[in-house]
């Protein structure tokens, strides 16, 4: 290697530093690629070594392999869900999700058709003080949230078995708890004390009615937040974690069925774990041959963060990239692209209906 070349930063690094200054993970590829054709970057590794296979961070979450995907669109296609292989997503926020990246202020709100979300960051005491939180963003929350659902509903209780540790929790969702600051279980943490703190008013309108649900999710929380203090073997973990009556009563009538192999998945990117959770709440629903759904439309409901003048061409190829992610793991989903949007046709959900 020439000093030349040795001076120049590597892909990997000019990448990471693209998507911590809040760069679409896509676009930040095709920057980075742009410039090592270019000679203006360098790569981070030898022909022959491997590049790990959760290398690239969207919002919170490292994206899984390609092969990860194949093989998990071959389980679901070959092998219909089973028990442990259900999880449930409120119908509201199958609409409406979270926010994908970290956003400025301490508030958020979106309204799609009908319906809409608030989220007011919080803050959880940490046995010294109050500590300050941001409003959750990225595939984590959701992927907590989709676990804490169904354990509610299994139990049929609002206060969820949590389970032995953090580490153990994280495996449930997918990950393995690999340390750092920007690794799994720090994201994690900060995100499930950020979903924790935060206060989430979901509205919706039938006919000329509309309701709200508003308040904390979760009533309980305090040992996630104590430091483990000096010595300690492993952090403090509660046995138990409390929805708010509110909040449950609504998740018991309007809980969608998610296959969680899918969700597993989908970990890396939010907006296809969005994607997935709104055509398996809406493609049963269709009615006649087909519902066209429009860029301009799309982009009102998943691509609110894609600004400037390149935003809809932007967001338009990086939908195209999540939906054919989510069609590989909802493979019976009816769903065409074309020049003006989407066509969505009549298609069973991902967990078949009972009986």
């Amino acid at each position: 290697m020439t000093q030349d070349n040795r001076d120049k930063p590597t892909r990997e690094a000019y990448l990471q530093q693209l998507i911590r200054k809040g760069l679409d993970p896509g676009m930040a590829q095709e920057v980075v690629s742009q410039l090592v054709e270019a000679g203006q970057l360098r790569e981070d590794a030898s022909p022959h070594q491997e590049r790990p296979a959760t290398e690239v961070m969207e919002g919170n979450s490292p994206r899984p392999s390609r092969q990860a995907l194949l093989a998990a669109s071959k389980r679901i296609s070959t092998h219909g869900p089973q028990g442990n292989d259900l999880a449930f997503m409120h119908t509201i926020l199958c609409q409406v999700g979270l926010p994908r990246r970290a956003i400025d202020g301490m508030s958020y709100q979106r309204v799609c058709d009908g319906v809409g979300i608030h989220i007011q960051a919080g803050s959880l005491f940490d046995g010294e003080g109050w500590v300050e939180h941001p409003v959750p963003y990225g595939a984590m929350p959701r992927l907590v949230l989709a676990h804490l659902n169904t354990q509610a509903l299994r139990q049929r209780s609002p206060i969820v078995d949590v389970g032995p540790s953090a580490s153990a929790f994280l495996r449930t969702l997918g990950f393995e708890p690999a340390g750092g600051d920007r690794g799994p279980y720090t994201m994690f943490k900060r995100q499930v004390q950020a979903l924790a703190a935060c206060r989430i008013t979901m509205g919706y309108s039938v006919g000329d009615t509309a309701y709200t649900v508003k308040g904390d999710l979760i009533d309980e929380f305090e040992a996630w937040t104590r430091p483990s203090g000096k010595g300690a073997g492993r952090d403090l973990w509660p046995e138990k974690i409390a929805f708010t009556q509110r909040y449950y009563d609504s998740l018991t009538q309007h809980a969608v069925p998610l296959d969680l192999r899918a969700l597993h998945a989908l970990k890396g990117s939010a907006l296809a774990l969005d994607l997935y959770a709104m055509l398996a709440e809406r493609l049963h629903r269709v009615s006649g041959k087909s519902v066209m759904l429009h860029w301009a439309s799309l982009r009102a409901q998943f691509g609110h963060d894609y600004h400037g003048e390149h935003g809809p061409r932007n967001f338009k190829r990086d939908f195209k990239v999540a939906l054919k992610k989510v069609l590989a793991v909802y493979p019976k989903a009816r769903v065409s692209v074309v020049k003006t949007g989407i066509a969505l046709r009549p298609s069973p959900p991902p967990i078949p209906y009972r009986g």
